[in-house]
């Protein structure tokens, strides 16, 4: 914003979503829920007066807290350990994370940590970055029980494990990742996360659009991904 009026705007589409209610599988199922309506936020989304500036605060330096939290796990030291991330100080026990297709949504801090942030440090466990993220961080924002933050094209961490069927390439990922929170009393309860992931993908040298592509091909021969093997065609890079 500038003098009162929007001069930048960034949009993710959930364009993987467009494929699969197309009929395409470019990714293996989701361990996380996927389809149906997003949950809309709890209590009154829409805040048509000015927040409590305490409020807006506490909001801020509880999703700061938690950010800094994900920089305590190591990758070599606690592999599929979630413990230090240290989940139940900042996430509410029934919390709803929100993620893209492709990686689903998770309704409790387990679900979260078995559907989303295992898989995801396991093949991305190098978040604390000694070096300038590049890219471009919107910062921190927070009005009343609500917070958000945005990075575009940042770096992020090495892929250095397995993710959704791809071996590790050690390459530096960056990512397009939007967060929106909802505080409830001294926890986040819930939390949306757009998130490009066919620009992930496209830098683990795996196009998801030619996925679609060849898929359609098949089709037209009367053959439907899930006519094939897990491991054939479809989920092959």
């Amino acid at each position: 914003m500038r003098e009162e009026k929007i001069v930048e705007s960034y949009v993710i589409f959930d364009i993987l979503s467009v494929m699969k209610q197309a009929g395409f599988q470019v990714l293996p199922p989701a361990f996380g829920q996927e389809g149906g309506k997003v949950l809309k936020p709890r209590g009154n989304g829409i805040l048509l007066t000015e927040q409590d500036d305490l409020e807006s605060r506490k909001t801020q330096q509880l999703i700061e807290a938690m950010a800094n939290s994900m920089r305590w796990y190591n990758r070599s030291r606690d592999m599929e350990n979630m413990d230090t991330m240290q989940h139940h100080h900042y996430w509410h026990p029934d919390f709803h994370w929100m993620g893209p297709t492709g990686i689903g949504s998770s309704h409790t801090i387990e679900e979260y940590k078995d559907f989303h942030q295992r898989p995801w440090v396991l093949g991305f466990g190098d978040r604390d970055l000694n070096e300038e993220s590049g890219g471009r961080f919107m910062g921190w924002y927070s009005e009343g029980q609500y917070g958000a933050l945005g990075i575009w094209d940042s770096k992020y961490s090495v892929h250095n494990g397995e993710y959704q069927g791809i071996p590790a390439t050690k390459k530096m990922m960056t990512l397009r990742d939007f967060d929106w929170y909802r505080r409830e009393g001294d926890y986040l309860i819930q939390n949306w996360v757009p998130m490009d992931v066919i620009d992930l993908f496209l830098q683990m040298d795996v196009d998801l659009f030619d996925r679609m592509h060849r898929q359609n091909e098949l089709r037209k021969e009367g053959i439907n991904w899930w006519d094939l093997p897990v491991n054939g065609f479809t989920l092959s890079s």
